[in-house]
């Protein structure tokens, strides 16, 4: 069960080894920006093709290099929150939660009503995304992926562009979605703050790999090595949390 991934991809003098698996919970990918962690994003939802290795979530191969399986990122069922929350500007708050349920079962309208209120968005459902604020298009931009019921979330740093006051509302907000789901869930980020806050595994990716993973307790009490220490402790002293 959950999210297994052990692959290979070269992109030029940069190679990509990755080998992890998360049964459900949060899992953060975190690490130095252009270390490997959107790449490897990309590489279970779909949306890059690695050269070798093999991709299962809930005993389904969506990769398997020697099998010849590369399933489209569709039959893969998953949900994927980019940074720029990609909203359809030509939609309402509304039509866009029910554009993202399309593909899967959709809710039923009372359902889907009461998933909009709990995340303080039915008051501003017939609004267009240029109509409100930053921290709503990120609450609307989760609602439509749980509201797809996917059987895995991923997030490419999902508050990176939000104040941070509206930071800290979101990573509540997003807590509260991920522990009602009992999926995988994969969070990017080079944030230690968004990594403490939300993180039931951390991944710590240095160029191209993963050296290190475990709770945030394990991987802070015991950095495999100095990089890890330095990468772990940056901007922020940890020793007194």
């Amino acid at each position: 069960m959950g999210l297994k991934a052990i692959f290979s991809k070269k992109f030029g003098d940069f190679t990509l080894n990755i080998n992890f698996s998360l049964e459900r919970g949060t899992g953060v990918f975190f690490g130095y920006s252009g270390s490997g962690k959107t790449q490897t994003l990309r590489a279970i939802t779909g949306l890059m093709t690695p050269d070798s290795g093999i991709i299962e979530c809930n005993s389904k191969t969506f990769f398997d290099s020697e099998k010849g399986i590369n399933l489209p990122v569709a039959e893969r069922k998953g949900a994927l929150v980019f940074q720029e929350k990609n909203l359809l500007p030509h939609m309402t708050v509304r039509e866009n939660i029910q554009y993202g349920m399309k593909r899967r079962a959709p809710l039923d309208e009372k359902s889907l009503n009461e998933l909009m209120k709990k995340y303080r968005l039915d008051n501003i459902d017939k609004k267009y995304p240029h109509e409100i604020s930053g921290g709503q298009k990120q609450r609307c931009a989760f609602v439509r992926s749980i509201a797809a019921r996917p059987d895995f979330l991923c997030l490419d740093e999902p508050f990176s562009a939000l104040d941070n006051p509206v930071r800290h509302n979101m990573r509540k907000c997003l807590g509260n979605v991920i522990h009602e789901m009992d999926i995988p869930v994969i969070l990017v980020t080079h944030d230690i703050h968004e990594a403490l806050s939300l993180a039931d595994k951390l991944f710590v990716f240095m160029h191209g790999e993963i050296v290190q993973q475990g709770t945030v307790k394990e991987i802070i009490d015991a950095p495999v090595n100095d990089d890890v220490r330095e990468l772990v402790y940056f901007s922020h002293d940890l020793k007194h949390i």
